[in-house]
């Protein structure tokens, strides 16, 4: 019994050894199967992850190439559609095809094809590898036109944002609604495929590229800039002035809106002034709290974060000074002295700038009204300066044309940062200071590059007809004319404490013009007027002879400034030259529409110019306007591209009667906005004002001649005014990135990315 039990014991072991032996030998295939499997997904997954990185190198790729030829691309045209884009792209793609023709980096020639009128359709360049190896991966880049043939408008891809926006605010059809199979993305607008292969596997990134043309600034100067107190800009900053060895040579000289307020808080922003010249990294005028290369000398820097922004800059100071509470915001008790805010118009300012161009405010009742919507109560945001406020000097990148150590080194004297105070507040993607940028970074353009014959050929009505049959702009009141005269002699620039000439004015009060052109030598005072359409000012074109300005100076009493000055224009000797250029005033005048100059040879500040006073309103989309008038005007509300201009008051800051408002690109030889204004869009500045040329012929200071928002004394290098009494007056400068430009500028095209639209895969 013993012996049968123990063989079959025996048996019954062996059964089980193989039965384990299946399930190891199955469990041992099964790992090995799995690890194949993984190894296999892996291997999958790298490929993958290969081929995106090279699909993403595409894209970059093509952003590169696309803006470098787009650089090289010229239009005088604002607005680019219709035929417009189909022949800027057109020379976009032949450049692309052509250009990448000829380089080795590509494994295989490039592509082109057309469509039925012959507008290039799709340009499809050869692969290009990411490094020397066969099997390194490669991408391979395809641009082409929207609307793209055989492509469905109406699928999937098509019915997200931001394609499917509606409500006329779709940027990617002409009527501003969705995208349909009707409805196609309009041809100012080009797809750029990426295909990323590596080991047999492909990634795909769509992204729409909007062919474009704008002054990415909302200040851009070929003269040098000077910001003062209670002057916000919302938008980027480019300064193309580099003669930084002169006195006051500061490509821009910017004050912080705070010093001023309370001793102690001027020593505090002078301390912090003196801490960011040896520590600001990035140049924003703010102390990043987490970067100890910023830090660490601070002591305690998060003590002095008073908004707890993880900046320590210029405005934690202002809110350490009056946050009695330590709640990191400020009541308007808390900001107050003797029951009266301690500068009222910067507080409206630090409130105002966050909110969108367009926007009404009533500070007596504390209400908003949002572009498009009614009044609504804003005592509790108007009440507050907090976070909510989002406060910068300037919100936006500067960029300078000129190079830092020649400015420390020359007009500076030590850190630039002694005269560009403020904290700079830019995007995350772009670095808040450029120094030494080129003609890609920061465009040229001088009065060369400004075409004014389309407002001349507007302007048809005549200036005479309408004096000697004057309407009146208030029915009930007269119209008058003065003829100049001793009792009309006014200063120019009127009220300046340093006028550099005087006129003998005609005076024209409550009278409306329409379509006018103002002959040259005009040079007179408009009071309560209105002009409709374009205003045109005419004035001498061959103006270049250096003493062009000084002819036929006068004196205050009338005497002559300078005597035996004698230029020569077209030829003929001429001892006054008022007669040949337009030196106005307007003075509480309303524009619909829009004012425009003649573009002489040389800027001559003197002889031409135009001086707003007042309470002076722009309004390019009237009642009394076309359709075609009114899309015209909000491009640009003055063009004056040889003209000195000057805006506001020298000496009543905080008047109710002298506010300014302006819209779309503002165009001027040199510009000096004072007092109270807002501007809606971007300031170019076109004279580059060089020793031994132009008013410059016999030498001087370039510094002299510069665009100057808000207020400066003599001694900092503003030539015709001082501080005056009794505030400092309140500017916002706000950038629209959404406004076309005006006709008639010469300038570059741009070809970007819209990354809304990126897209991983085919989308079809």
């Amino acid at each position: 019994m013993n012996m049968k039990r123990n063989a079959s014991q025996r048996g019954a072991v062996s059964v089980l050894a193989m039965l384990f032996l299946a399930i190891f030998a199955s469990l041992a295939a099964a790992m090995a199967m799995s690890a194949q499997t993984n190894l296999l997904s892996a291997d999958t997954n790298h490929h993958g992850n290969r081929a995106l990185a090279a699909s993403e190198t595409g894209v970059q790729f093509a952003r590169f190439r696309l803006a470098s030829i787009a650089d090289g691309v010229t239009t005088t045209k604002g607005e680019i559609e219709g035929d417009i884009a189909d022949d800027l792209w057109t020379q976009v793609a032949m450049q692309l095809y052509t250009a990448v023709g000829v380089e080795s980096q590509f494994l295989d020639s490039p592509t082109i094809s057309y469509d039925g009128e012959g507008v290039p359709q799709k340009v499809e360049l050869g692969r290009i590898r990411l490094g020397g190896a066969t099997d390194d991966p490669t991408f391979r880049v395809t641009v082409e036109q929207h609307p793209i043939d055989g492509e469905n408008y109406g699928s999937a891809y098509y019915q997200r944002t931001p394609y499917n926006v509606g409500g006329a605010a779709n940027l990617y059809t002409a009527d501003g609604e969705a995208v349909t199979s009707a409805n196609p993305v309009t041809n100012n607008y080009v797809r750029v495929t990426t295909v990323g292969t590596d080991g047999g596997v492909n990634r795909t990134i769509n992204i729409d590229f909007r062919i474009d043309k704008k002054v990415r600034f909302a200040i851009l100067s070929r003269n040098r800039i000077m910001i003062g107190r209670n002057v916000m800009v919302v938008g980027p900053i480019g300064s193309r002035y580099t003669q930084v060895d002169h006195l006051h040579g500061h490509p821009i000289q910017m004050r912080d809106n705070f010093h001023g307020l309370d001793p102690t808080l001027d020593t505090w922003l002078a301390d912090l002034k003196t801490y960011l010249g040896l520590n600001d990294v990035d140049g924003d005028n703010r102390v990043l709290v987490a970067d100890e290369r910023e830090s660490a000398g601070l002591g305690d820097a998060a003590a002095l974060d008073a908004n707890n922004d993880g900046y320590v800059d210029t405005y934690d100071m202002f809110v350490l000074k009056y946050d009695s509470n330590n709640d990191g915001a400020l009541s308007e008790s808390e900001f107050s002295s003797g029951g009266n805010l301690i500068d009222g118009q910067l507080w409206q300012l630090m409130n105002e700038a966050k909110y969108p161009i367009g926007t009404e405010f009533d500070w007596a009742n504390k209400r908003v009204k949002l572009p498009g919507e009614s009044w609504v109560d804003a005592s509790a945001d108007l009440s507050t300066i907090d976070n909510y406020d989002d406060y910068a000097k300037v919100a936006g990148d500067v960029v300078f044309k000129s190079e830092k150590s020649p400015w420390e080194a020359g007009a500076a004297g030590g850190k630039y940062q002694d005269y560009f105070r403020g904290p700079i507040v830019s995007d995350e993607y772009t670095d808040p200071v450029t120094f030494g940028a080129d003609d890609s970074a920061i465009v040229s353009l001088d009065a060369s590059n400004f075409d004014v014959s389309q407002y001349r050929s507007m302007a048809t009505g005549s200036f005479t007809d309408q004096i000697n049959n004057p309407v009146a702009n208030d029915g009930s009141q007269p119209t008058v004319i003065t003829p100049a005269g001793p009792g009309t002699i006014e200063s120019v620039p009127y009220n300046s404490p340093y006028p550099y000439d005087y006129y003998a004015r005609p005076v024209y009060e409550n009278m409306v013009f329409t379509n006018v052109k103002i002959p040259k030598g005009t040079n007179a005072l408009f009071v309560d007027c209105k002009f409709i359409g374009v205003t045109f000012v005419d004035s001498e074109v061959d103006n270049d002879d250096p003493n062009f300005n000084y002819a036929g100076m006068q004196e205050a009493d009338g005497s002559q400034k300078y005597h035996g000055i004698e230029v020569d224009v077209n030829g003929s000797a001429v001892t006054d030259t008022k007669p040949l250029g337009n030196n106005i005033r307007f003075h509480n005048c309303d524009f619909d529409g829009t004012v425009a100059t003649e573009n002489p040879a040389s800027y001559s500040h003197v002889r031409n110019k135009l001086q707003f006073t007042g309470d002076t309103v722009f309004n390019p989309t009237a009642g009394s306007l076309t359709d075609a008038q009114k899309a015209l005007f909000e491009k640009s509300t003055i063009m004056a591209p040889q003209y000195s201009l000057d805006i506001g008051t020298f000496t009543q800051p905080a008047s109710g009667t002298e506010v300014t408002h302006l819209d779309g690109t503002i165009v001027a030889g040199v510009l000096d906005i004072r007092g109270q204004a807002e501007i809606n869009g971007s300031l170019i500045t076109t004279f580059e004002p060089t020793v031994g040329q132009g008013v410059l012929a016999e030498g001087g200071n370039p510094a002299n001649f510069n665009t100057t928002l808000g207020y400066f004394e003599s001694t900092a290098g503003d030539s015709e005014a001082e501080m005056p009494v009794g505030g400092y007056g309140k500017i916002i400068i706000r950038y629209d990135p959404y406004r076309a430009m005006p006709d008639g500028i010469l300038g570059p095209i741009e070809v970007t990315a819209d990354m809304d639209t990126y897209f991983e895969g085919t989308g079809q």
